[in-house]
This record gives C-alpha cells, structure tokens and sequence, in this order.
C-alpha cells in the first residue's frame, strides 16, 4: 500500500467567523491509500481532514505525522475479496495498528481511517456505508466520530 497526500486551500463562499477566529478559506489535508486490487489495478481510498488552529492541528503537523509513520502505513496490507474474513487487513485493524502512534492526533487518524474505510469497500466492491454495518445510522461519518468520541 502506498500514501499519498494532498493538500488544498479550499475558499470559502461567506466568510466564516466565530469567537477566536475569521477566515476566508480552509487548509485540507487528502489523504490518499493507494493499492492493487485483485486484478492487479490500482484503486485509491481516500480521507479528508481540515486544519484546526484552535486544536493545534496544521496541515504541516498532520503531514509530519503521516510521513513519521509512513513505514507503518504502507506495510500494512488493506485486505481484498479473497482475505476479507476475520479483523486482520480490515480497516478497524488499520485503526487498531495506528492508534498508539496517533491517540494525541485524532484529525490525523480519522484522515487515515476514512481512507481505509473507502480503500476496503473498492477492494470489496461496495458502499463503504454497507462496511460500517447497522449501527451507523445511515452517516459513515457519525461511526467515525463515535469511534472517536467513545474509544
């Protein structure tokens, strides 16, 4: 598996303004998991996360984080149609295999996540939101969050 990431200033149609801060545009990080699929074609899954200068988090300290791990990501191995029983190579193991390193970087780590969630359901060939299972209240990114919020 290879990473590959991404980055964008993305502009801002009205101007966003809260109590600490106002900006016109949003730093985001794409984070990309590039692999093979069973037969033998590159597919992408893919992640986002914003900067957030009130939690610290800059996109150069995401991307810092990720090339620090680089090793770790890329030699994890996303399972494809014939592997895809058990936890091992599927995304909650993904998350499980990084989260020591990033319990402190949970913008980094959701990034990562989403990209594996998407990269599994292409293996796979279906809707990621399927992959969540039931408890997902029909929001992938709700599961996300939950698994966040409630680790």
């Amino acid at each position: 598996m290879k990473v590959v990431l991404h980055t964008f200033e993305l502009k801002i149609k009205d101007r966003f303004k809260i109590a600490h801060h106002e900006r016109d545009s949003q730093e985001t990080l794409i984070v990309e998991l590039q692999d093979v699929d069973a037969e033998g074609n590159t597919i992408s899954g893919f992640g986002e996360t914003t900067a957030n200068p009130y939690y610290g988090f800059t996109v150069e300290r995401m991307q810092e984080e990720i090339e620090n791990l680089r090793e770790h990501i890329e030699n994890f191995s996303i399972a494809d149609k014939s592997e895809a029983s058990g936890l091992a190579g599927k995304p909650d193991a993904f998350w499980e295999h990084l989260f020591p390193h990033l319990q402190n970087s949970s913008f980094t780590l959701c990034a990562l996540d989403m990209a594996a969630h998407d990269l599994f359901g292409k293996k796979l060939s279906k809707a990621t939101l399927r992959d969540l299972g039931p408890e997902s209240t029909g929001c992938p990114g709700f599961q996300l969050y939950h698994r966040y919020r409630y680790h």
